[in-house]
């Protein structure tokens, strides 16, 4: 994953919160994301555009745990919610 590339939330989703957990859908995608814990807190924070390391530090402020391994993970993330058209990388 580039070092400059940027992420937000797709203008195209639509999105159902209950307490704790987001259902998405790409207004052109065929099956519904469903985040929960650390993904709801993730597609929280892109509602701004943000870095993956300004996302591992806010994570890593809330979380304990390895900053290596939560980078991994948002990345894991952030890939396959780029891959499902719910967040839109945005290349500097």
């Amino acid at each position: 994953m580039s070092v400059a590339a940027r992420f937000v939330r797709s203008p195209h989703v639509l999105q159902r919160r209950t307490l704790d957990t987001f259902v998405l859908l790409a207004v052109d995608g065929d099956d519904p994301v469903v985040l929960a814990g650390t993904g709801a807190d993730v597609w929280s924070l892109l509602v701004e555009v943000r870095t993956l390391e300004e996302l591992v530090d806010t994570l890593a402020e809330h979380y304990t745990g390895d900053p290596d391994v939560i980078a991994a993970d948002v990345a894991a993330l952030l890939d396959t919610l780029v891959a499902d058209r719910v967040v839109l990388r945005v290349d500097a």
